[in-house]
């Protein structure tokens, strides 16, 4: 990239075509550099340079007027520099609807570019509008090609495309209140603060906001709509089955399912894992589960039944099998009782290393003179 504070045409790379080096030439003379002529082109220093170095091969007839105007040179020395444009800059439309586009532009005058800019939007996508091989084009499309080639609506009705038919009413009501409004996907979830793609789940029905009365509210005042009437079109939420091979399983179940709640929500209000919720409705719970009932009974707020209530299971203690227990009984003399008794004393003394080892000693000379005396009975 040529440095701004260095002499104009020093440090260039040589040009390998004959209108990169013509532009360059004309550049050169005017005094000026490439970032220069990029802003009054109307391009990118980058696009400039890859012109003049050869690069970039082809121009076409909009950008050839603007360098012949800025440049001040003929338009016709541009046109004979310029390579043969390749035929996948110049393809024919594809199908019905992109020549019968073609053929209006050209009746009306207009070069692609001059197209581009009355549908208002980039020139690439004006051009696949012509040379698209997909044969159908949306509603809001067909509206700006009728009222930029001069044409009625209906001339373009057999091209567009089919809307998805809707599964639910609430989505259907959306999508047509928002048509009314002639507002897009983009603008009803830039408003709502979410993404496109999440209106056009709503709309379709494959988010039906059966939990979400906030955002159904919100729904109808960016929509300007009865928030009742939306309320009332939201479907009934559909709760997953659980299949239950205890009576205190099917209780439960049908407690929850005639209040509409899910497992999490009967879990949140009752403070009770949901794992030991879907134990307990699938009869898979250990006794441990049992405990938790109590809570469970008034998130719901009904009363279980006694005779549905498992009983606890009682701890069994392990007893070894043929082995008999035998009582022992320990007898000292008064003297051994008299030393443990010192011991004791002495053992209190806590942090004091010599005491310690006073006591260590005094025990150990104990136990070789006075052993423990067993006598089983």
């Amino acid at each position: 990239m040529p440095n701004k504070f260095q002499p104009i045409g020093i440090g260039m790379t040589p040009s390998t075509t004959a209108l990169g080096g013509f532009i360059r030439t004309c550049r050169l003379k005017l005094g000026l550099r490439q970032d220069q002529l990029a802003e009054r082109v109307g391009l990118l220093q980058l696009s400039i340079s890859d012109i003049e170095t050869g690069r970039k091969k082809y121009l076409d007839d909009h950008w050839l007027k603007k360098f012949a105007e800025i440049l001040g040179c003929n338009l016709d020395e541009l046109k004979n520099r310029a390579p043969k444009t390749p035929s996948r800059y110049t393809k024919l439309p594809q199908t019905e609807v992109g020549w019968l586009i073609c053929s209006h532009r050209e009746k009306l005058g207009l070069t692609p570019r001059d197209f581009a800019e009355k549908m208002g939007m980039p020139y690439d996508d004006a051009r696949k509008l012509e040379i698209s091989t997909h044969p159908l084009i949306c509603n809001k499309t067909a509206g700006l090609l009728a009222s930029s080639l001069d044409l009625d609506l209906s001339v373009f009705q057999k091209f567009i495309k089919k809307e998805k038919t809707m599964n639910n009413k609430l989505g259907e009501l959306i999508r047509t209140r928002r048509k009314e409004l002639n507002m897009t996907l983009a603008e009803v979830a830039d408003k709502l603060g979410s993404k496109k793609q999440f209106i056009n789940q709503i709309e379709f029905g494959r988010s039906p906001l059966c939990e979400s009365d906030d955002t159904i509210i919100r729904l109808a005042e960016i929509l300007q709509c009865d928030v009742n009437e939306l309320m009332a079109a939201k479907p009934k939420r559909k709760l997953k089955p659980t299949i239950s091979i205890t009576p205190l399983g099917v209780f439960l179940v049908d407690k929850r399912v005639n209040l509409n709640l899910t497992q999490k929500e009967v879990s949140n209000s009752s403070g009770v894992s949901q794992a030991i919720i879907s134990s307990l409705e699938r009869g898979t719970y250990s006794s441990s589960c049992c405990s938790s009932l109590e809570k469970i009974s008034k998130a719901l707020k009904c009363e279980i039944p006694a005779n549905l209530i498992p009983p606890t299971k009682q701890r069994k203690t392990r007893i070894d099998k043929g082995v008999q227990k035998i009582p022992m009984t320990f007898s000292l003399s008064s003297q051994s009782l008299a030393d443990l008794r010192k011991i004791k004393e002495l053992s209190n003394a806590n942090g004091n290393s010599e005491v310690i080892n006073e006591a260590l000693s005094l025990l150990r000379r104990l136990l070789e003179k006075n052993p423990i005396i067993m006598s089983f009975i």
